[in-house]
C-alpha cells in the first residue's frame, strides 16, 4: 500500500500543516513544498497529500480542471488496490462509504477511480 508520508520523507519534500489554509492542500512547484490544512481526518489527509504529490509528479504550475483530474487519478492509482476494492465491494455491495473506510481513501478519489474503470456503483455519501 502506498504511504504518502513515507514517500514525502524519501523524496525530501517539505510538508507544512496550516490552520489558515483555505484549501485542503496546496503544492508549490519549484520548492517541493506542500501545505495541508489542519483538522482533516486521517483519510482526508492521506488522500489530499497523495493528490498534491500527483501535482508534483506532473510538474503542475497552476490549477485547472484538467490538472486537478490528473492529480486525482494519480492519487487514486496509488491508494486504491483494484483487487482489494473488488473484495470490499462484494462484502458491502450497496455501501461505498464502507469501501472508502476500508481502503482509507476519500469519496472523491474513489469516484475518480470508479469513473476511470467505468464501474457502476451506488452513490457515495460525502462529508458535509
Amino acid at each position: 500500500m502506498f504511504d504518502p508520508h513515507a514517500y514525502v520523507a524519501l523524496n525530501d519534500i517539505d510538508v507544512e500543516y496550516r490552520h489558515d489554509l483555505p484549501d485542503d492542500g496546496r503544492y508549490y512547484p519549484g520548492s517541493d513544498r506542500i501545505l495541508i490544512r489542519t483538522g482533516l481526518t486521517p483519510i482526508e489527509e492521506r488522500s489530499v497529500l497523495t493528490h498534491e504529490l500527483g501535482h508534483r509528479h506532473y510538474g503542475h504550475y497552476c490549477s485547472s480542471p484538467r490538472a486537478e483530474l490528473l492529480a486525482d487519478r494519480w492519487a487514486a492509482r496509488r491508494l486504491i488496490d483494484p483487487a482489494e476494492l473488488e473484495r470490499v465491494a462484494r462484502l458491502y455491495p450497496d455501501n461505498p462509504g464502507a469501501w472508502c473506510l476500508h481502503l482509507q481513501v476519500s469519496p472523491r478519489l474513489l469516484e475518480v477511480h470508479l469513473a476511470q474503470q467505468q464501474v457502476a456503483r451506488p452513490p457515495i455519501a460525502r462529508r458535509a
